[in-house]
């Protein structure tokens, strides 16, 4: 729970577990996920909105503002911590909250990994400031062109072999936490 300064107001940028939420803070958040489920921003109108309690809320001052749904992907003999879908209310993008939120997630979550579309140029920025590198190409679920970011400790930490998706069928595993 650190302050953070933006855009020169001081704001506090915490993460809660869902599940650790009670009262309004758990009404705010049940409230957002019903308005991401109806925004094309999330799910590209695909209506997938996570379990509600693998959700991690994003808190803006006190106040639910976002989430991110944290969990752990198998690919390739490699275990991989990611973190999506990711949601801001619509009025708050680009305040640098999803990216002090997902700071401190990384920080203690490594290695990271993400697939993002490459028209997604937001995302792209998001991920590359908080160190991710661009790795293999990957259609998505819609058969969108798009590649693997990786984080880890150190670019020596990420085996080649690893991310080389081009040729290989893959079958992910997820673990949620």
């Amino acid at each position: 729970m650190l302050p953070i300064h933006l855009n020169e107001t001081h704001m506090e940028i915490t993460t809660a577990r869902a599940l650790d939420l009670q009262g309004a803070a758990a009404e705010q958040l049940d409230a957002i996920v019903n308005a991401a489920g109806q925004d094309t921003y999330l799910n590209d109108g695909q209506g997938s909105v996570p379990n509600h309690e693998y959700r991690e809320a994003i808190l803006k001052d006190g106040v639910v503002v976002g989430f991110f749904s944290p969990y752990m992907q198998d690919l390739l003999a490699e275990r991989y911590w990611r973190a999506g879908p990711l949601y801001i209310l619509p009025a708050l993008r680009k305040q640098g909250i999803m990216r002090k939120a997902l700071s401190d997630f990384f920080s203690r979550n490594k290695p990271g990994l993400a697939w993002i579309d490459d028209s997604n140029k937001a995302s792209i920025q998001l991920f590359v400031k908080l160190g991710f590198t661009r790795h293999s190409a990957h259609p998505g679920r819609n058969g969108n062109s798009g590649h693997w970011y990786t984080l880890t400790e150190s670019k020596s930490d990420m085996p080649i072999h690893a991310l080389d998706l081009a040729t290989a069928a893959i079958q992910p595993q997820f673990y949620r936490w």
